[in-house]
């Protein structure tokens, strides 16, 4: 089988092309070569997806079987990529998200669920992100009718993770001593690893109809891990010399720490998605059943793979030549969880960020950190 994906070297487009690798496939990948080396074995083509000759030298190097789109963020671009490839492949695979669904997570939300409205001709400035992929996903079907699958997936983890979210508490576990986090160390955290989200998406395009337009919620099992879960991995993987201390949400709330963006992964109680509000309605192929149900916690977490030698902290060696450059300890990024609980003072602003002034296990205040 012959697959184009545009992308392919970071993250989600690594993980199709490795898994479309690991099949035996004829694998091409479409960027730019500026990001991250590609995978060996796979065939590369240089181009700008914004860029029409490159679009119409990447659809001449075809035919393809399926194309895997992992990077389409504009619906504008989205629709120049799908048309100049309509006539070159049978299928068209698009990585969406959930949050082309308004109204998740206030209410049950599934594939047949009102939709945000996104036009199929936006630009960048039109819409926000789950507007903008709405009508991302609305451009592929214009191009390719009845040959689409649809991924809309929720938190994906994994390596090559460019997001850095397990990378900064994986950073806090490593300076040891205790280690305030907030929260219920119960509280379900759904993800899904992204080898098993392109190990998904490539089965249905094995055996999709042709037919009709296939849509899939993918965010993972409602039972595959839990905030504590992930924490305690990261001290595990850190040679376990931080002291995790949970602490009332409440407090972060209080001082201003932003939720998701300055400590990654937490949502305070008031924006906390209820369990069990995803609900796929297709069928999933009996090959996929490790997308919903891989936990990955009981291990390492994902995107790390190794931050310990002879139980000493080192440093974060990302999976990708980047991730070993810049996951280095010494550089300040943009979160630092606070070290002790009872040591929180009023928040401060700094470049642009709320920040918690802490005390160290010493007693002396800590410098707030650099953001990105």
């Amino acid at each position: 089988m012959k697959l184009l994906v545009i992308g392919g070297s970071v993250f989600v487009g690594r993980a199709f092309a490795a898994q479309g690798l690991r099949r035996g496939w004829e694998v091409t990948v479409f960027n730019r070569g500026r990001t991250q080396a590609d995978l060996p074995g796979v065939r590369a083509l240089r181009g700008d997806r914004s860029d029409e000759a490159d679009l119409a030298a990447a659809a001449a190097a075809g035919p393809y079987d399926a194309v895997v789109d992992v990077c389409g963020y504009v619906p504008r671009e989205v629709a120049k990529s799908a048309a100049a490839l309509a006539g070159h492949a049978t299928a068209y695979l698009f990585v969406s998200t959930v949050n082309v669904y308004p109204h998740f997570p206030a209410l049950p939300t599934d594939e047949s669920s009102p939709r945000q409205g996104g036009t199929a001709d936006a630009g960048p400035q039109d819409g926000d992100y789950g507007w903008l992929k709405d009508g991302c996903e609305k451009a592929v079907r214009r191009a390719f009718p009845g040959r689409v699958v649809v991924l809309q997936p929720g938190l994906i983890v994994g390596p090559h993770d460019r997001a850095r979210r397990t990378t900064a508490w994986l950073r806090r576990a490593a300076r040891g001593g205790p280690m305030a986090v907030p929260g219920d160390p119960h509280r379900p955290l759904r993800v899904i690893d992204v080898r098993d989200l392109a190990a998904f998406g490539l089965e249905v395009l094995t055996g999709a109809p042709k037919d009709d337009v296939e849509d899939y919620l993918v965010p993972g099992a409602p039972d595959n891990g839990s905030w504590g879960d992930y924490l305690d991995a990261c001290v595990a993987a850190t040679a376990g010399r931080a002291e995790l201390v949970y602490i009332d949400d409440q407090l972060f709330v209080d001082h201003e720490v932003e939720p998701w963006t300055e400590l990654p992964l937490w949502l305070p109680p008031r924006n906390t998605r209820p369990p069990g509000r995803l609900r796929a309605r297709r069928r999933w192929p009996p090959a996929c059943a490790a997308a919903r149900s891989r936990t990955r916690y009981a291990t390492r977490p994902p995107g790390c793979s190794r931050l310990a030698v002879k139980g000493k902290p080192s440093r974060i060696t990302g999976t990708s030549a980047r991730g070993r450059r810049s996951c280095r300890l010494r550089k300040s990024r943009r979160f630092s969880p606070p070290t002790r609980p009872s040591s929180l003072k009023p928040s401060e602003r700094h470049h642009g960020c709320a920040r918690i002034r802490c005390l160290t296990s010493t007693g002396s205040r800590s410098r707030p950190r650099q953001p990105l």
